[in-house]
């Protein structure tokens, strides 16, 4: 069984990020962010989001519990904790 990953402190922790389509939707224009296929990869956990801006309206959107800034390949993102799972040892 998969633990959860809420209210667990992540931060510098290396983990498997896995991307796919999340439930979310920005509150000030209605964007909804599909994201693009990257493949699975390891990153960094940088410290808990408590907000993030928009790709599309540039308004800041505040996070519900359980949103971790990463850094990726491409940079730093905002992602779900969902999207993430601890690597095998």
């Amino acid at each position: 069984m998969k633990q959860s990953l809420m209210g667990v402190d992540l931060t510098g922790k290396r983990m498997i990020f896995r991307p796919r389509p999340i439930e979310f939707q920005c509150p000030h224009c209605g964007y909804t962010p599909l994201g693009k296929v990257v493949p699975d990869q390891e990153v960094t956990i940088l410290r808990v989001a408590l907000s993030a801006f928009c790709t599309q309206c540039y308004q800041e959107v505040m996070l519900s519990e359980g949103w971790w800034k990463i850094e990726i390949n491409e940079g730093e993102v905002v992602i779900p904790y969902t999207l993430l799972e601890e690597i095998p040892e």
